[in-house]
């Protein structure tokens, strides 16, 4: 009548072979996954199933957040588990849980994370920088059509237009032909 909260492990490549030699070393890394889990309730009420894929070793499902944890060998599980608690309190509960598709692991004193959608910052500053440059362009004169006033006559104008504000004026730049 008591049901054991354990992981799930799926993908093995387990050998049906009697002597189970190739076996022994994949239930070793299962346990060192294991045993690293088993020290932080969070990853054994978070991870859903831990799966065996190629070419990227054991990859992690959570139960939260729509992304997968690339977790590579059972090296340095509990160096692994660390990092990606780093990842979840600092970058996931500020960004959001389904901010990265891909967090990867399998690096040594590092996270990689690839995010869900390109950021929309990126976007953003592209869109305004092509803005300010259209703008720019549509605000200077061709100067093989267009004379540019001299000084004296763009203050003139300036005092004839508007009396009331008084106005900086600039120089005119001088362009080559």
């Amino acid at each position: 009548r008591f049901t054991p909260n354990l992981p799930v492990f799926t993908g093995l490549p387990v050998s049906s072979s009697v002597s189970g030699k190739g076996d022994s070393v994949w239930l070793t890394q299962v346990l060192d996954i294991v045993d690293a889990m088993g020290e932080d309730s969070l990853w054994m009420a978070q991870l859903e199933e831990c799966a065996y894929e190629q070419p990227f070793g054991f990859v992690m499902y959570p139960l939260a957040g729509d992304h997968r944890i690339i977790f590579g060998d059972a090296d340095r599980a509990h160096d692994k588990f660390r990092n990606l608690f780093v990842f979840y309190t600092k970058v996931l509960a500020r960004e959001g849980w389904n901010s990265y598709k891909t967090i990867d692991l399998r690096f040594d004193r590092q996270v990689v994370a690839i995010p869900t959608v390109p950021r929309k910052a990126a976007t953003d500053s592209l869109m305004a920088k092509m803005k300010i440059t259209r703008a720019i362009q549509e605000q200077e004169p061709d100067p093989k059509t267009e004379e540019l006033p001299t000084e004296k006559e763009a203050v003139k104008s300036s005092i004839q237009t508007n009396s009331k504000t008084p106005r900086l004026v600039m120089p005119s730049r001088q362009r080559s032909p």
